[in-house]
């Protein structure tokens, strides 16, 4: 592993932290318009939304498995840096984080509204799959159990 640290560039470091960057801020904006879409419930382009993002995190994936070797040997790495290099590699360290956190914070509150509707809409499905009101109905009437094909469609439709 030392060999590949040895061959390692500075400048490519900061060119895939930038990458990262790039992609987080592209993260942040799909986040923000996930969050419109989710309030809005609807789920066509939220799908088509969700498919975008996962492109950018492959490519997020890509970059990390690159920048892999310079965390194997990061502290090495870091006094190995000058000044200028090192202050650009933990700024942009300090800029992904916190772009990072933002969409995780706005995911965790996407996945927080999509489950309480989902609970909500479990419930109202529990409450109006009861028996079926037509049917309970019918037999309170003294209905003699045949179906008409109009009483079953309704019994249906209820």
């Amino acid at each position: 592993m030392s060999q590949v640290s040895e061959r390692i560039e500075p400048n490519e470091l900061v060119r895939l932290l930038e990458r990262q960057r790039d992609v987080f801020q592209q993260l942040r904006t799909l986040a923000d318009r996930q969050r419109a879409l989710v309030n809005q419930d609807d789920p066509t382009p939220l799908l088509s939304l969700l498919g975008d993002r996962q492109r950018l995190v492959d490519d997020l994936t890509r970059c990390n498995f690159l920048l892999g070797p310079y965390r194997r040997n990061w502290a090495t790495l870091m006094t190995k840096l000058g000044e200028t290099e090192r202050g650009a590699v933990e700024e942009l360290l300090v800029e992904n984080d916190r772009i990072l956190g933002s969409i995780l914070t706005t995911d965790q509150r996407d996945s927080e509204t999509l489950r309480t509707r989902q609970e909500a809409t479990a419930a109202l499905l529990t409450r109006s799959s009861g028996g079926g009101p037509a049917r309970r109905a019918y037999a309170a009437s003294g209905y003699s159990g045949r179906a008409t094909r109009g009483a079953a469609l309704t019994d249906a439709m209820v």
